[in-house]
């Protein structure tokens, strides 16, 4: 927004604009004077000199620097104004949990003007997927999502747990699929799980049951989630979704290079 310096009469004030003008509508603003300047859309900082009177209140050295300005505007608003202006997008996650649509909502929010919607689909894989199964249940969920409701993208959330080198992790995978055909897949952050929680999924509970079970707390899964419970709440599992929707998302954002989709 403007902020007017006050002087006296005698002095011409410093406009100082905290954003720069949209070179569509600069011609309805102005660069000194009390007046606003109309449209905003950079955060850079505009400072007139302080100038003798002359017949539009500026000296020479102004009309050059507003020159500038208005050339550095221009150029920033050509390679900034596609990320200002947000192509529109139709997703769909393969889930009705409103911790996983809400991740997605936040991890598309920087790109797109989406309108993200949840639907309930089968995933094909157990109620405790384990390793790979894992990546296939997120593959089916955003596929069988695509099926059901026309959109542009796609995507499968399958929360997991995976053995590497004697440690068992829980984790999440995330496949985005686009009406195009283009599949990506990413992964949340890996995290440790106890052996108390491990007893629990050997003997046939899901994750999020077995923390219910060992808290003696109720639907965690559509709360914090396990990670939520560990982290004593500073990682909670949309933030861990969001996080890897994001990664997931990087091949869609970067179609110049070619990326490798994952075996059905």
């Amino acid at each position: 927004m403007l902020e007017l310096r006050d002087f006296a009469q005698e002095e011409r004030p410093i406009v100082e604009a905290s954003s720069f003008l949209d070179p569509h509508v600069e011609r309805g603003g102005r660069w000194h004077g009390r007046q606003h300047l109309q449209g905003s859309s950079f955060n850079l900082t505009f400072r007139a000199q302080r100038c003798i009177s002359s017949s539009d209140g500026l000296c020479r050295p102004c009309h050059s620097r507003r020159r500038e300005a208005r050339h550095e505007n221009v150029q920033l608003w050509r390679a900034l104004g596609p990320l200002t202006m947000k192509p529109l997008a139709r997703v769909v996650v393969g889930s009705t949990n409103e911790v996983k649509v809400n991740s997605v909502r936040l991890a598309f929010k920087p790109y797109y003007d989406a309108k993200v919607v949840g639907v309930e689909v089968e995933s094909g894989v157990g109620a405790q997927p384990l390793g790979e199964e894992t990546f296939l249940g997120a593959r089916r969920r955003a596929a069988n999502a695509m099926k059901k409701q026309a959109c542009d993208f796609a995507v499968g959330i399958e929360g997991g747990i995976m053995d590497i080198s004697t440690i068992k992790f829980a984790f999440a995978a995330i496949c985005i699929l686009d009406r195009e055909g283009m599949q990506s897949t990413a992964t949340t952050g890996l995290f440790p799980l106890p052996e108390e929680i491990l007893r629990l999924v050997d003997e046939g509970f899901e994750l999020g049951s077995a923390i219910d079970r060992l808290t003696g707390l109720n639907g965690v899964k559509r709360g914090p989630g396990a990670v939520g419970i560990l982290t004593k709440r500073v990682i909670d599992r949309t933030k861990l979704y969001c996080h890897g929707t994001t990664l997931a998302l990087i091949p869609h954002l970067n179609r110049q290079y070619t990326w490798r989709s994952m075996t059905p």
